[in-house]
């Protein structure tokens, strides 16, 4: 660590080594000390809550590095800490004029909530390292994406210049989803937020959203529940809620009136969301109960509302699975082959129609067909147990005839 001569806001610049190599994983630190570290501390809240200078949250707001902000307790010489761009980032989510100094204040202050459980010393800094690196992983994984797509992009530029000059295509570049330890980090600090404040329905939101995509059914329902308590009329929070009663109770096999109830809230979202994703929705919740001829009517509406194109592959597919429920081999592989035409990468596709081709003892087809579930996601040669299974099986049985 080194610490500027010049006082421009941050303390220390901090470079992480390993075996004497720097990882190039550098970072700033905000360090403010004191000998009470308890006078910060909210009353029966696992959190300190400290009033940050909005001028330097905005200029940290629009660094490269990361910058964590350590609250250093001098007696105990141990530090808590939070990492602020992330916690900017969301704050403007939920309140776009976050950063404006909407009261006129002289020298305007932002409060944010330091966990007592994201602790720094000497011996411990485990956390901290993983999330330093987990935001490298980014700028690494985009500096991939960038070579590869500067790669096609040379590739596109000279084929389209040897038939029109004038005409350039560039490809557009995909957008990671956060990392797990990102989320993580994220959790932390919402759950420091709503302990501070119980009220806060944006982060109780947030919560459910996170919980909702690392598949945590029953936390992300406790959480949207608690938003729903404060607000039962936001489209937002009724639609996330809608989608965690259907989720849970597909998943757990009912209860059959958390279906029932998702599909009251969705039917009260007509004219505040889009009618393609309401009536999927809808079609969705009714294939959970089994009911699939009322699903395939709503997935039939949410085609005809003109979805776009990732959309309606999901809607094509969910309605295959439909059909093959019903016996209906013919509309279940035309909806199967709809899904794959648009979007060639949606593996659920290819693993269903699969299971479909195993069922007619279509093994040849259905080994093509988990293969390139394979090769559209690679992650489920790890985590894709069933799917492994059932193509094991599958070349066992040709292996055999």
């Amino acid at each position: 660590m080194e610490s500027f001569t010049q006082d421009y806001g941050e303390d220390l610049y901090t470079r992480i080594f390993e075996q004497g190599n720097p990882t190039g994983h550098d970072f700033y630190i905000q360090l403010k000390g004191t000998d009470n570290v308890e006078q910060y501390a909210l009353k029966n809240k696992p959190v300190f809550s400290y009033s940050v200078d909005l001028v330097n949250i905005k200029q940290w707001y629009s660094f490269t590095l990361p910058v964590i902000l350590v609250l250093w307790d001098i007696n105990q010489r141990i530090g808590y800490w939070i990492y602020l761009q992330p916690i900017i980032r969301n704050k403007l989510q939920t309140n776009a004029n976050w950063l404006e100094n909407s009261t006129g204040a002289k020298e305007p202050k932002r409060k944010v909530y330091i966990p007592r459980s994201q602790i720094l010393h000497n011996q411990k800094a485990d956390l901290l390292k993983q999330v330093i690196d987990a935001e490298y992983s980014k700028t690494k994984l985009g500096k991939k994406y960038f070579e590869r797509l500067h790669k096609e992009h040379l590739k596109e530029f000279k084929h389209n210049l040897e038939k029109n000059p004038e005409i350039i295509n560039i490809p557009q570049q995909p957008s990671p989803l956060p990392s797990q330890v990102e989320q993580q980090f994220l959790i932390t600090q919402y759950t420091a937020d709503v302990t501070a404040n119980p009220l806060d329905v944006e982060a109780w939101l947030e919560l459910a959203h996170i919980y909702y995509n690392l598949d945590e059914k029953d936390k992300a329902l406790m959480a949207i529940n608690k938003a729903w308590e404060l607000n039962k009329d936001d489209p937002g929070i009724i639609n996330a809620r809608a989608c965690t009663l259907a989720e849970y109770a597909i998943a757990y096999g009912g209860p059959k009136s958390l279906l029932h109830e998702a599909i009251e809230l969705f039917e009260s979202l007509r004219g505040d969301m889009a009618a393609s994703i309401v009536d999927y929705n809808i079609g969705n919740s009714f294939a959970g109960l089994g009911e699939h001829e009322k699903a395939i009517k709503h997935f039939d509406q949410a085609l005809a509302a003109n979805p776009n194109p990732q959309q309606a592959a999901q809607i094509w597919k969910t309605r295959g699975s439909s059909f093959y429920e019903l016996g209906n081999r013919n509309e279940e592989v035309k909806s199967f082959e709809q899904a794959l035409e648009l979007n060639p990468q949606l593996w659920q596709a290819y693993a269903s129609w699969a299971a479909s081709e195993v069922r007619e003892e279509n093994f040849k087809k259905a080994i093509e067909l988990y293969t390139k579930a394979f090769q559209a996601n690679p992650d489920l040669e790890t985590i894709g147990y069933d799917l492994l299974y059932w193509l094991a099986y599958s070349l066992d049985i040709i292996s055999i005839r």
